[in-house]
């Protein structure tokens, strides 16, 4: 949902944040593995839902 938010308002893609959940997911699994995975299904969610919604262009 925040995802979503974010998009509709222009400030961050949800492809974007996806790509960035990654990113600290695989930062985050150096100390804790569990930690790492949760985050990786995050952003594969993400990454996967993104090129189902429409694109939302702020006015």
């Amino acid at each position: 949902m925040i995802a979503t938010l974010l998009q509709r308002e222009g400030l961050l893609s949800m492809e974007e944040l996806g790509g960035k959940l990654g990113i600290y997911g695989v930062i985050s699994a150096e100390t804790s593995r569990e930690e790492g995975l949760i985050l990786a299904a995050w952003s594969g969610m993400l990454s996967s839902m993104a090129g189902d919604l429409p694109k939302f262009h702020k006015h």
